[in-house]
């Protein structure tokens, strides 16, 4: 592939020069570059025999970075947890989570995917218990509210029925 690039140094020139009398000049920039690859007959099978060889050792590597990036996510999110919800958090669990916490941390460090996976669903077992126990006390508040609202519309209901007039009317023909 060839590039030309044309630059007008003639405004440049003349500016310098301090005559606008002076010629126009350009010049041309060329580039050009290609690229070849040239394999060789048996170069492409020793590569793919290569692959093949590595693909298991690959595998178990792939394994272990997925598994400590999911175990960095898990510890990442269950201290926010921890730290937005600490009011609401008894001590019990908050104590259970941050020994999963710990545990998970050191077993990130032995590199073992097996068990890291292993730690991060006991983690988060610990970590939905809380979950469920706040969505079960917001239920709870939730039907409490209802039931006292419902309690204020039968007084009020009460005091318009309270206060009905009855009146005698005449139909005109």
């Amino acid at each position: 592939m060839e590039k030309n690039v044309w630059l007008d140094l003639g405004y440049w020139a003349q500016k310098r020069a301090g005559s606008l009398g002076a010629n126009d000049s350009s010049i041309n920039i060329s580039h050009s570059r290609s690229v070849e690859v040239d394999y060789r007959d048996g170069e492409v099978e020793k590569m793919k025999e290569a692959a093949k060889k590595n693909e298991a050792e690959d595998s178990k590597k792939k394994a272990k970075v997925e598994a400590e990036n999911n175990a960095e996510a898990v510890i990442f999110q269950t201290k926010k947890v921890l730290e937005e919800f600490k009011d609401k958090i008894d001590k019990d669990t908050k104590k259970k989570i941050e020994e999963g916490l710990k545990e998970l941390e050191e077993v990130k460090k032995s590199g073992d995917p097996d068990e890291i996976n292993k730690k991060i669903e006991e983690l988060n077992k610990v970590v939905q218990e809380v979950g469920t126990k706040m969505y079960q006390e917001a239920a709870a508040k939730q039907q409490a509210e209802q039931k006292q609202n419902a309690g204020k519309e039968k007084d009020e209901t009460n005091k318009k029925d309270e206060e009905v007039v009855d009146a005698e009317f005449k139909e005109k023909k």
